[in-house]
C-alpha cells in the first residue's frame, strides 16, 4: 500500500561557523561640475485682482546656520601615504592578505579598495575586497562584490567558495540562496587544482550544509564523509554527518559521531544539541537527551532556547482553539473529510520511515492518509508534535504562530497540494 504521510517541519539547527572567503564590488562614481543656473527673462504678470496682506512682523527666533557635511578622507591602504604616493597593484593585494592575516579586516578593505581604483576589474583585488567586507560583517555589501568578483573569475573555485560561504551561512536562509550556494560549491570541486586539501574539505562541507538545508540528507552525507576522508575528524564534517545521519533515522549511528565529536569539543552546543536529538529517540536514553539539551541551551541559550513552556493541556487547548479559528475554507476541508487533528509528543519512528528518504524527526506536524478525492485505506488524520513544536517556537505568541501554520500546511496536503505547492504558499 502506498504511503501517504506528508509533514511539516521547521530547523532546529543553526550554521556552523564556516570560515569566509569573500569576493568584491566597486563602483567607480564620475564627478561632474554642475553648470551654473541660467537666469531667465523676466515675465509681465497680468493685474491680479487681490488682497495685499500686510507684512508679517520681524521673527525674533535664532536663526540657524546651515552646516555641511565635510567630505570622508580617502582611506589609504598604507596609512601615511600622501596622494602623491602611488603603489602597484601586486604590493597593494598583498598588502590585503597581510591585513587578513593580522585580523585587520578595515585595512584589508583599504588595501583592496586601493587596488580597485588601480584596476577596476582586477579579479583579485575583486575577492579580497568582498573576503574583507564580510570580514566586516557587511553582508549586503559583500553580496554585491561577489556578483563582480564571479562575473569576472566564474571558475575560480576560492572566489566560488567565498560565494557559497556567503550565501550558504550568513545570509538569512532562503531555499534560492541555498540551491547558490551548493551550485557554487559543486561548481568549485569540479575546477579545484589538485593539492588544495584545504579548500578542498570546505568546499565539500559547504555542499554538505547546502544539501542538508534542502533535503537531502544522504547526498549531505557523502559530502560530509569526503571531507573527514581528506581531514580526519574535522569537526564542521563530524556534526554535518550527524546531523545527517539523526535526518535520516539512523539516530545509532549519529549518537557515536556526535559522542566523538564532544570527546574533542566538549563544550560545543550544536553537537550537545544534535546528540540530544538523536538520544531522545533510541529507547531508554531519554533521561541522557535531556541532560545533552539543557547543556546546549546553556551553552548557547540564542541558538538553543528552552522549549516553551506549556504543557500537554494547554497545548491542547491552543491547538482547539487555532483550528476553531481557521479560515472557512480549511474548517470545511476537516469537516468534509471528517478528519480529527490531535497532539502526540513525537512522531511515530515507523511513520518517518514509511517514506524514502524518511521524513524529518523534526517534523511539527504530519497528514496521514490519501487527499481527498482518493479512496483513503487507512483513516486520515491530522497530527501535531508537542516536543518540536515547543522547541521551534521561543515563547507563547511564537507557539501559536506555529501551530497556526503547521495547521494550514496539513490540510493543505488534505486538499491535494505537495510540498512546493505549500511553499509557494509561504506555508513551508
Amino acid at each position: 500500500m502506498e504511503s501517504h504521510r506528508r509533514c511539516r517541519y521547521t530547523r532546529g539547527v543553526p550554521h556552523l561557523p564556516h570560515r569566509s572567503l569573500l569576493a568584491a564590488l566597486l563602483c567607480a562614481a564620475a564627478c561632474t561640475e554642475a553648470p551654473p543656473p541660467q537666469l531667465e527673462a523676466p515675465q509681465a504678470c497680468p493685474p491680479q485682482q487681490a488682497q495685499v496682506a500686510a507684512p508679517a512682523a520681524p521673527s525674533t527666533a535664532p536663526v540657524e546656520e546651515a552646516t555641511q557635511e565635510e567630505p570622508p578622507l580617502l582611506v589609504r591602504c598604507v596609512e601615511d601615504d600622501g596622494p602623491l604616493v602611488q603603489r602597484d597593484l601586486e604590493e597593494l593585494e598583498n598588502r590585503a592578505l597581510e591585513a587578513e592575516a593580522k585580523g585587520d579586516a578595515a585595512r584589508m578593505l583599504a588595501c583592496a579598495d586601493e587596488a580597485l581604483r588601480i584596476v577596476e576589474d582586477d579579479a583579485v583585488a575583486a575577492h579580497l575586497r568582498a573576503e574583507a567586507l564580510l570580514h566586516l560583517h557587511r553582508l549586503d555589501d559583500a553580496a554585491d562584490a561577489f556578483t563582480l568578483a564571479l562575473a569576472l573569475a566564474p571558475n575560480d573555485p576560492w572566489v566560488l567558495a567565498g560565494a557559497a560561504e556567503l550565501y550558504a551561512n550568513h545570509l538569512p536562509l532562503r531555499r534560492d540562496r541555498t540551491l547558490a550556494a551548493l551550485a557554487w560549491a559543486e561548481r568549485g570541486l569540479v575546477h579545484l587544482p589538485p593539492a588544495e586539501t584545504d579548500l578542498q574539505v570546505q568546499l565539500h562541507r559547504l555542499a554538505a550544509w547546502a544539501q542538508a538545508d534542502l533535503g537531502n540528507h544522504r547526498a549531505a552525507l557523502v559530502h560530509a564523509g569526503v571531507a573527514l576522508h581528506l581531514r580526519a575528524g574535522d569537526r564542521d564534517a563530524q556534526v554535518i554527518r550527524g546531523r545527517a545521519l539523526y535526518e535520516l533515522t539512523r539516530f545509532e549511528e549519529a549518537a557515536q559521531v556526535l559522542e566523538k565529536t564532544l570527546a574533542s569539543n566538549p563544550e560545543d552546543a550544536e553537537a550537545h544539541h544534535l546528540l540530544g536529538l538523536s538520544l531522545e529517540r533510541i529507547e531508554g536514553r531519554l533521561a541522557e537527551a535531556e541532560e545533552h539539551l539543557a547543556r546546549a541551551t546553556a551553552l548557547d541559550p540564542a541558538g538553543f532556547p528552552p522549549p516553551v513552556a506549556v504543557d500537554g493541556e494547554g497545548l491542547a487547548a491552543l491547538v482547539h482553539a487555532e483550528v476553531a479559528a481557521l479560515p472557512e475554507r480549511e474548517r470545511g476541508l476537516l469537516g468534509k473529510g471528517r478528519v480529527p487533528v490531535r497532539v502526540a509528543p513525537l512522531p511515530d519512528i515507523a511513520d518517518l520511515r514509511a517514506e524514502d528518504p524518511p521524513l524529518s524527526p523534526t517534523a511539527v506536524g504530519m497528514f496521514r492518509g490519501p487527499p481527498l478525492g482518493i479512496a483513503a485505506e487507512e483513516p486520515r488524520e491530522i497530527l501535531l508534535f508537542d516536543r518540536n513544536l515547543r522547541r521551534a517556537a521561543r515563547n507563547l505568541h511564537e507557539l501559536r504562530e506555529q501551530v497556526r501554520i503547521t495547521l494550514l500546511h496539513e490540510v493543505g496536503h488534505l486538499a491535494g497540494e505537495d510540498e512546493a505547492d505549500l511553499r509557494a504558499r509561504g506555508l513551508e
